[in-house]
């Protein structure tokens, strides 16, 4: 069972990684409003740029620490 448990783990940081490092700059058909970029659509929503920086840095912390956790535990 624990193997299920990292496994979902890196698939989910492998998404926030995937979205806030590799795709964060692309148009996607996932965007809210008109917006084409990430940073964009945070603006759509009424959310500045300060906002932007802070969400996107406590994702990325929480992803890296889910990680981290997920390689040292040996069971639930």
């Amino acid at each position: 069972m624990i193997w299920l448990y990292r496994l979902l783990i890196v698939l989910v940081s492998g998404t926030v990684f995937n979205v806030w490092l590799l795709r964060l700059g692309n148009a996607t058909p996932y965007r809210g409003g008109a917006a084409s970029t990430l940073q964009e659509e945070f603006l759509a929503y009424g959310l500045n740029d300060t906002v932007f920086y802070l969400i996107g840095g406590v994702k990325l912390l929480a992803a890296l620490g889910s990680i981290y956790r997920a390689k040292g535990s040996s069971k639930l």
